[in-house]
């Protein structure tokens, strides 16, 4: 059996979560964060989809310290296999 396992490594897919609110104070992360609700609505989403990729991960990182936005963990394996992350 090939156990996977959680690496630190760049998360390029993120998820919003509803039940919590915050006001952001940065600008980048208001327009980051209002951009991600008007596309991708309660899915996840890739941070590609968004205009700016370097402003996005700038304006997603005050969203993810208050947990506005929750990243999905990068799973490797040692075999190539299909691994799949549901959260329910």
């Amino acid at each position: 059996m090939v156990q996977a396992r959680i690496e630190e490594s760049r998360t390029t897919i993120y998820q919003r979560d509803h039940t919590v609110s915050y006001q952001l104070k940065m600008k980048t992360s208001r327009a980051v964060f209002s951009e991600v609700q008007k596309k991708a609505g309660p899915f996840p989403f890739n941070v590609r989809v968004l205009e700016d990729e370097k402003r996005a991960r700038m304006g997603l990182q005050e969203a993810v310290q208050h947990s506005l936005v929750k990243p999905y963990e990068v799973v490797y394996a040692s075999l190539p296999l299909i691994i799949s992350n549901a959260v329910c």
